[in-house]
């Protein structure tokens, strides 16, 4: 094996585990807000009905985006636009840690779904892109699984930390893992 190759199969499993993380904090992050409505509703002071909307705006939002993913990677490159997803997607999450108002947690999930909506197609074809053909199946079985065990255990962990410190902590652990 020569020391190109030795070099770039060094970086998958870092690679993979970056991607796979990535993806592992968005899909918490889309179910432990469901979990958060009625928090919403109590510390806000407001109704069922304007409360959805923090879940609403965000599907909304990243459904949006998602079909456009392709197109602003070819433009600004794969790299770029995973950068460009994950830095919003973490400016917008730290900035739902700060709101005061159920107004401002509507449009800040509608910014972090832009954001967000990205990260899923992004990390795909990152493994698609980078991982030669024969290590592709186990790159996508492994990023695959944070799709399954994300939802498994956000609203366990949603419940926990927003009982135990605030629901502001929701967001604000997540910017790290980002």
């Amino acid at each position: 094996m020569s020391k190109e190759n030795t070099t770039k199969t060094a970086f998958l499993k870092p690679m993979l585990i970056m991607i796979a993380g990535t993806n592992f904090v968005a899909m918490v992050n889309t179910t432990a807000v469901s979990i958060l409505l009625p928090v919403f509703m109590k510390q806000f002071e407001v109704d069922m009905i304007l409360t959805q909307w923090v879940v609403t705006a965000y599907i909304l939002a990243s459904c949006t985006i998602a079909p456009n993913v392709g197109y602003i990677s070819d433009r600004l490159g794969l790299r770029r636009t995973f950068l460009l997803a994950v830095s919003g997607y973490a400016l917008f999450t730290l900035c739902l840690g700060c709101t005061n108002t159920i107004y401002m947690v509507i449009g800040l999930r509608v910014a972090q779904g832009l954001f967000g909506g990205m990260l899923m197609p992004l990390t795909q074809s990152m493994i698609y892109r980078f991982f030669p053909t024969h290590k592709q199946a186990q790159a996508i079985s492994i990023w695959a699984t944070t799709n399954l065990i994300a939802p498994t255990i956000a609203p366990s962990l949603a419940g926990i930390v927003s009982d135990l410190l605030s629901w502001r902590w929701i967001f604000w652990l997540e910017v790290p893992l980002l």
